[in-house]
């Protein structure tokens, strides 16, 4: 067990050495890597020309594979040495280029008629919703007074129906006479058609039994009521139990008993409807005008319900309208965001394009031994002539000069030159009157004047 213990221990030791040994490698190759490597200039720009290629490239692979290739390779060298080849193939990426910038314009060109489209489709939405708007507005106030004629209308057809209601009350007992024929010829009219099928021969052979039975028992019933003579109703029974040739002479003159005996009843009670109405002619007047006024008023509210329900069927075609031409404005208005991104970022590609072909135009003319920029040297400045200069003073020192004493004159010659300069501003001087008396831009003559003296 203890020989267990401490093999264990030390596996556990080493395992930790290790780990620390591990940490401490990575803590180096981090360290080593977050040094600031140094870019070549030159790799940096071919990158920027193959991260281009790498972006817009969009035909076979291989072609992608060989301009990459190309461009990494053509610019290695300065202009000065490298390969005529070379150039054909960096002629070859001035054409890729140029291939890019029409893509990207054409590009450019679809958003912006894309645009142009999607803003004219986003104004003919928004006319519509005008009117469409100015639609729902007319058809609310069409409803509205709709609504307000349905009221009337129907207040009318409820006082048209609470006379219509006094006036029959009114009307019952003075008209009940007038009722009662008009039940009564109604019944006849009725019963007459079931007789008529009866003594067809033909319907009566296709009729059930049944049904015949049912048909006799309502005509006899209907002559006892209308106080037919007994022998009638014995033989009618009888006479229309049998169908088709069964039936003799005697059961015809039945049936034109029957029949004339409808045509007695018809008559007499048409009769008395005629005189129950001449006697009663001003009340069934007075109560026709209460009927006509109600089913008028009735009718009047039912149409007009009708119209508002029109009404209303328009309004919710023109509030589906809108709620559409609302949802393609915000349709639009997003398509043409995200249009104007898109044109946007093809609007950055092609700044980035032209730069991208200016690098190329750096890489195409690199030298071997570039000329060095000549800088404006502010400290020459032109020196007059001694005559310029004795002229520009003249009218300054003309007494002086005149007083100056010889020792003064001495002394302007032991220092080396006229004017009081000190040997190495004379020098300069001597050597600015040689030359070519050229003066930059941001000299003037008084500094000229302050350095002279």
């Amino acid at each position: 067990m203890a020989r267990k213990s401490n093999a264990t221990m030390a596996a556990s030791v080493k395992k930790k050495a290790e780990a620390k040994k591990k940490a401490s490698a990575t803590k180096s190759a981090m360290k080593s890597g977050a040094k600031k490597q140094k870019v070549d200039p030159v790799q940096e720009k071919v990158q920027i020309l193959l991260d281009c290629i790498e972006e817009h490239e969009e035909r076979d692979p291989d072609v992608k594979e060989i301009l990459l290739s190309c461009a990494n390779k053509c610019f290695n060298e300065p202009i000065e040495s490298r390969h005529q080849f070379f150039g054909k193939f960096i002629g070859m990426i001035d054409d890729t280029l140029h291939v890019y910038h029409t893509n990207l314009h054409q590009r450019n060109n679809d958003k912006l008629q894309a645009i142009d489209e999607c803003e004219s489709k986003l104004q003919d939405h928004d006319l519509i919703l005008e009117n469409l708007k100015n639609s729902m507005e007319t058809k609310k106030e069409e409803i509205a007074a709709k609504e307000t004629e349905i009221e009337g209308l129907e207040a009318l057809a409820k006082e048209a129906k609470a006379a219509l209601k006094a006036t029959k009350k009114q009307c019952d007992s003075g008209l009940a006479p007038l009722r009662a024929e008009e039940v009564k010829l109604k019944e006849a009219m009725e019963t007459k058609a079931i007789y008529e099928g009866l003594s067809d021969a033909g319907a009566a052979a296709t009729s059930t039994a049944k049904d015949r039975k049912k048909n006799i028992t309502a005509l006899i019933n209907f002559l006892k009521k209308i106080d037919a003579h007994g022998g009638l109703l014995a033989a009618c029974s009888y006479t229309l139990n049998l169908v088709g040739d069964d039936r003799g002479s005697f059961d015809h003159t039945i049936l034109n008993e029957i029949a004339n005996t409808f045509i007695k009843y018809e008559t007499q009670t048409k009769e008395n409807i005629v005189q129950e109405k001449t006697e009663n002619a001003e009340l069934l007047a007075q109560f026709e005008k209460v009927d006509t006024d109600t089913t008028q008023g009735i009718n009047a509210s039912q149409a007009a319900n009708d119209q508002l329900d029109v009404l209303q069927e328009e309004k919710k075609e023109i509030q589906s309208q809108l709620k559409f031409h609302n949802k393609e404005v915000t349709s639009k208005k997003n398509e043409t965001v995200k249009l104007r991104d898109q044109q946007s970022d093809i609007v950055q590609q092609i700044e980035q394009l032209s730069e991208v072909v200016t690098t190329v135009e750096e890489l195409k003319n690199r030298s071997a031994n570039p000329v060095p920029e000549e800088k404006p040297d502010d400290d020459v400045v032109e020196i007059p002539d001694d005559e310029e200069v004795v002229e520009n003073r003249s009218s300054q020192g003309r007494s002086a000069s005149r007083s100056r004493s010889p020792n003064r004159r001495n002394s302007q010659n032991s220092n080396g030159s006229a004017g009081g300069l000190s040997p190495s501003k004379a020098k300069q001087a001597e050597s600015s009157r040689r030359g070519s008396r050229s003066m930059p831009r941001n000299s003037s003559p008084r500094m000229m004047h302050d350095d002279q003296y």
